[in-house]
């Protein structure tokens, strides 16, 4: 019989393996159930990262940041824009 160890008994050893598995099954859930999860999940990153930096800003430094807030709208009013008017594509007109 081997003696090698199951993905369990690695995962109690080492969490973050775990994290890793749960994060790539539910990366081929979601390509393979469709768009709407896709989209969830894209709000959420970008929500993560902003409040990331306004945590930086108001938590950390203490200074309110309007421009932080603005540079946000700006950026998201017209990236909607483009893909809605000008037909580009939403990672192109992200990025």
């Amino acid at each position: 019989m081997s003696s090698r160890a199951s993905i369990w008994d690695e995962a109690r050893r080492d969490p973050a393996l775990l994290l890793w598995v749960l994060a790539a099954a539910l990366v081929l859930y979601v390509f393979i159930t469709g768009g709407y999860l896709i989209a969830v999940l894209h709000f959420a990153a970008i929500y993560a990262i902003f409040v990331t930096g306004l945590n930086i800003f108001m938590g950390y430094a203490g200074q309110v940041s309007f421009g932080h807030n603005a540079f946000a709208a700006i950026s998201g009013y017209t990236s909607a824009v483009l893909t809605a008017k000008h037909g580009w594509e939403p990672l192109a007109a992200a990025a």
